[in-house]
């Protein structure tokens, strides 16, 4: 007897194991909105299949960013905030493709995140089928994720450390990208203890620094923005 289930993977990046199956490709998978070039504010969905394909596409906010406390709501227009996607239903045919176009229904104050999904309306008789230990078939339907980043129209870039509490914030209006912290007892690099990080910061959230910052002197970060090298912010206390 033919077992058939469905797993539906989320997928953000383009090379993924197992994507030469895909009956569906999206590209690019990450997006920055852009006022300037309203045009560059899409992306294409390319069919890899020789039948019909009917797909639905959404949007989801992402709130709280890269932390344990991540998770998505859905995005009302009716709020008049967040960022739209059309069409909403795609007819992809045979080895054909589609563009779908992203706009921003306002400027926000903060940086935003949102995934916008390109899923299978239903499951075709042509998905991936992949064959289990127990030799029952699976079938595979893939659902893509684009990183869609909407960001305010003046950037401002801005660290903050709260030793009591021992943490350090994003109190700009973007994200960064923290690659490290070093925490310093005195006054000569052979006093710091570094520590790894290489974590995103959005907007209003913060992370804890790894170390003790009893009798601490002064605290380093390395970070960088989408738009920038590698910088560091230097604290003394």
């Amino acid at each position: 007897m033919k077992l058939v289930n469905r797993i539906y993977c989320l997928l953000f990046f383009v090379f993924f194991s197992g994507l030469a199956n895909a009956n569906v490709m999206v590209y690019p998978m990450s997006i920055t909105m852009n006022d300037v070039n309203p045009s560059k504010n899409q992306f294409k969905v390319y069919s890899k299949s020789d039948k019909v394909q009917y797909l639905k596409i959404y949007v989801k906010q992402v709130l709280n960013p890269a932390t344990p406390e991540e998770k998505e709501v859905n995005v009302s227009i009716l709020s008049g905030n967040g960022i739209i996607a059309s069409p909403q239903k795609i007819i992809l045919p045979p080895g054909g493709e589609h563009t779908v176009r992203l706009r921003s229904l306002s400027s926000p104050s903060k940086e935003l995140l949102y995934r916008v999904y390109v899923e299978p309306v239903a499951a075709n008789s042509d998905d991936a089928q992949v064959t289990t230990e127990d030799g029952a078939s699976v079938g595979i339907s893939l659902t893509w994720g684009v990183l869609v980043y909407s960001k305010p129209q003046d950037p401002e870039v801005k660290l903050g450390v709260d030793i009591k509490n021992k943490i350090i914030e994003n109190t700009g209006n973007v994200h960064v990208w923290i690659k490290d912290i070093s925490v310093c007892s005195g006054a000569t690099q052979s006093t710091c203890k570094k520590t790894m990080i290489e974590k995103s910061v959005f907007p209003g959230l913060s992370l804890q620094i790894p170390k003790e910052t009893t009798g601490v002197k002064s605290i380093v970060v390395n970070y960088q923005t989408q738009d920038s090298d590698l910088k560091s912010q230097h604290w003394d206390f």
